[in-house]
């Protein structure tokens, strides 16, 4: 598994193309309420980390994920859990 840590948002971030992209990718599918608290907290400054099974799958949400305005980068550091679980 592959981690990406979101830590910031730059100016004209979108949001809500934002909340879709996590709700699509990786293992945990998130519910929309999930992705606009993840959302919410890292517009408060509180950075979160989300798994993908493969790099280039990380990879591709990093690159998504900045083109929407967040700051985002791939990152293998065991101790930097995902931040919201899957759905049961």
């Amino acid at each position: 598994m592959t981690n990406v840590r979101i830590t910031a948002w730059k100016p004209g971030f979108k949001t809500i193309s934002f909340m879709k992209l996590l709700r699509e990718g990786s293992q945990a599918e998130r519910s929309l309420a999930q992705a606009k608290a993840l959302v919410d907290a890292l517009l408060e400054g509180k950075p979160f980390t989300v798994e993908y099974p493969t790099q280039e799958e990380a990879e591709a949400f990093v690159r998504s994920a900045s083109e929407l305005g967040a700051v985002a980068s791939v990152t293998n550091d065991p101790d930097l859990a995902p931040s919201a679980p899957a759905n049961k």
